[in-house]
């Protein structure tokens, strides 16, 4: 599935000071069915923490890197990861980091892990 574009005003110099521009983002969301989503929420945030920026945030993490983020959101029973980026090819980067790296310790514990981005 495509990702969604979204828009916001913002506030650019990018040609005359001042001037407004248009500033698209890309954003895809994954929800996983998981056990214990903020244990895994957080060792993701907490692993990839050596890396890249990562910063606390109400009801979850949020990850910086340098092409775009990734909000890492543990629910009751699922954990959401959202994706954002300038492009395509920069939005499935982030996408195949986070969840190549939530697969990589979680599976051992609880299995396979069935995640479809929309």
């Amino acid at each position: 599935m495509a990702a969604i574009p979204r828009t916001d005003g913002v506030l650019g110099s990018f040609t005359k000071p001042a001037q407004y521009c248009e500033l698209m983002t890309l954003m895809n969301t994954a929800v996983i069915e998981i056990e214990r989503p903020a244990r895994w929420g957080k060792q993701l945030a907490s692993h990839l923490g050596n890396k890249i920026v990562t910063t606390e945030i109400d009801g979850g993490w949020l990850l910086t890197f340098p092409i775009g983020t990734a909000k890492v959101l543990p629910g009751e029973e699922t954990l959401q990861l959202v994706a954002e980026a300038d492009t395509e090819e920069n939005l499935d980067r982030i996408k195949q980091v986070t969840e190549s790296h939530l697969r990589r310790f979680a599976e051992e514990k609880v299995g396979e892990l069935a995640v479809s981005w929309a």
